[in-house]
């Protein structure tokens, strides 16, 4: 049996990559979106590790993690400074 780690991790990146971006643009009611921000991080974060397992595996698989890791860089600075604006002004 063929080894199917890397093929499973990267799927998981993209479903968390997905997950990430789809999380960041709802738009929620003020004590929601505060548990959607922080979903999002945890998902991009774990996007950009996938990410970049994939990248150094090499060969085709580098777009397929430049797909992964791009979102979530963007999902990582809107909902970081999303995350910022309510710690510092309340809702």
């Amino acid at each position: 049996m063929k080894n199917r780690l890397p093929l499973v991790i990267t799927i998981a990146g993209l479903a968390a990559a997905l997950y990430a971006v789809i999380l960041n643009l709802v738009t929620a009611a003020t004590e929601a979106a505060q548990g959607f921000i922080v979903q999002s991080l945890i998902f991009a974060v774990i996007a950009v590790v996938c990410g970049v397992y994939t990248l150094r595996r090499g060969g085709g698989w580098r777009f397929i993690a430049v797909a992964m890791i791009g979102p979530a860089v963007f999902v990582l600075t809107d909902a970081g400074m999303r995350l910022l604006f309510f710690a510092q002004h309340g809702t």
